[in-house]
């Protein structure tokens, strides 16, 4: 080989290797731009999700305050209710009916309130409507915690 041809050589070869960085360079240049923007994207959406969480957490605490309220207001509302609620059994009868509707005349008996010895149902008329009252406080709370 003359010492022309292996100018060209070294310079075809400084080419190729120039042109082969400049291709990698491009390559590593537009992969580091795609997971900047990615990352950009990510940290975008993990700041909206705190958003969200922080807004679910309050939305939390007032759905549990509100429920609080709600049972303070109907705990109150049930120990107010003093007036006894009478049943009369019939006398000889021995057990109350099962499912009979009351007469129109607003007595429990159909022979009239003074026959029989009677029983105070009130407490289990309140027991039963705070069962069910804070049921539905359970309920609104629950709905109110739902994400919007």
């Amino acid at each position: 080989m003359t010492p022309g041809q292996i100018i060209i050589l070294v310079r075809d070869v400084l080419v190729l290797g120039a042109l082969g960085f400049v291709i990698y360079r491009i390559y590593v240049d537009g992969e580091n731009r795609v997971r900047q923007q990615d990352m950009q994207a990510v940290e975008k959406q993990l700041a909206t999700n705190t958003l969200e969480q922080r807004q679910w957490a309050q939305d939390i605490r007032d759905a549990e305050a509100k429920r609080i309220e709600d049972m303070e207001h109907v705990s109150a509302a049930i120990a107010a209710q003093r007036a006894p609620v009478i049943v009369r059994v019939p006398a000889g009868a021995g057990t109350m009916p099962r499912a009979s509707s009351p007469p129109a005349t607003g007595t429990a008996c159909p022979r009239g309130p003074a026959e029989g010895p009677g029983v105070d149902i009130r407490p289990a008329l309140n027991a039963l409507e705070f069962k069910y009252e804070r049921a539905l406080a359970d309920c609104r709370a629950v709905l109110a915690e739902w994400p919007k």
